[in-house]
């Protein structure tokens, strides 16, 4: 989890939204006007040849902070920015943990494909996949509060669950989103908020399944050896 970085303009290494992987980022400008082929006209001995060239020099091209892309040293996919915005693509590649329920699973690839395109509409609905979780989970009660509260968690899932609902519930109910941090920092939410989820997927399901597993596998030998 620590090896994720938000992707920033300022930044040349960050999380690849299309793979996933850290790595470098090379910055390639974008052509804004073409100034046409040249001829050239080059001396050599008594007589003079002429030469067609098509230098990078005859192109115009947008400042860096206009428009700029730079691509995945890893996989090779390109990444746009507008006035220092990732604009391509709008969506992360954070996948759901293989313990999410299939349906949760589903709201959680939706709230991640819109990541770059409102970081608030993807912390609201993963608001809903914790909401799912945890009455998949076992929790009761009219709110959400009350569902996490009765599931009995360890402190440190019990704040890990609330930083996930509080956030949220901001971004549904509240103006912070809107009027109290810059974008990047409400897409750096987002993408926390989503392994958060992942986090609390495994809690909730994770251990009990790799429980289940081993003891089939404890009794799977303990047939073998009374065969």
């Amino acid at each position: 989890m620590s090896s994720i970085v938000t992707p920033e303009f300022s930044l040349n290494v960050f999380t690849c939204p299309h793979c996933g992987v850290t790595c470098v980022f090379e910055s390639q400008m974008i052509p804004k006007l073409y100034k046409g082929t040249k001829t050239l006209r080059i001396h050599r001995g008594y007589e003079d040849h002429y030469e067609t060239a098509d230098p990078t020099d005859f192109f115009e091209f947008y400042e860096p902070l206009e428009y700029l892309v730079k691509i995945c040293t890893h996989c090779k996919e390109i990444t746009l920015w507008e006035n220092g915005e990732m604009v391509y693509p709008t969506g992360t590649a954070i996948q759901p943990s293989e313990y999410m329920p299939e349906d949760i699973a589903n709201v959680f690839q939706e709230a991640q494909s819109i990541t770059n395109l409102s970081p608030r509409a993807t912390c609201a609905l993963l608001r809903v996949c914790l909401e799912k979780l945890a009455v998949s989970a076992g929790g009761q009660g009219k709110d959400l509060a009350t569902k996490i509260e009765s599931l009995g968690l360890s402190p440190r899932m019990k704040k890990l669950a609330d930083a996930c609902r509080l956030t949220g519930n901001e971004a549904v109910h509240g103006n912070y989103y809107d009027l109290d941090i810059p974008k990047e920092e409400a897409i750096a939410d987002a993408w926390s908020l989503s392994r958060f989820i992942n986090r609390l997927s495994e809690e909730f399901f994770g251990l009990e399944a790799d429980a289940a597993e081993m003891i089939e596998k404890m009794n799977e030998a303990k047939k073998l050896r009374c065969s």
